[in-house]
């Protein structure tokens, strides 16, 4: 897999800024880790594809949501936890894919 595969570039409505889209093709049958998921917008589409999906954010409020959302959908391939990016720990866990959107 290369890295900075995108699908397509489009320009925010709100920004003007131009915004890379991921084709599915990279997160197809993959273990993908989503930081920064919030509630698990991307994590959720990511997952309907993906191997295994970890969404990490640092606020517990939206990750117990997104818990919830997973449970009562019954995405097993989807989980969620309380972390940062800057002290990421996903102890012995890989991922071949790793995203970083709308974070910052």
């Amino acid at each position: 897999m290369s890295a900075g595969r995108v699908s397509q570039v489009v320009r925010h409505p709100a920004s003007g800024r131009e915004v890379a889209l991921l084709g599915p093709e990279l997160f197809r049958d993959r273990d993908v880790l989503d930081i920064g998921s919030g509630a698990g917008r991307l994590s959720f589409q990511v997952a309907c594809i993906a191997r295994s999906v970890l969404g990490v954010d640092p606020n517990p409020t939206v990750v117990a949501q997104a818990e919830e959302t997973a449970r009562r959908l019954g995405r097993t391939n989807l989980s969620f936890v309380v972390g940062a990016a800057q002290r990421l720990d996903t102890g012995r866990r890989r991922f071949d894919v790793a995203v970083f959107t709308w974070s910052l």
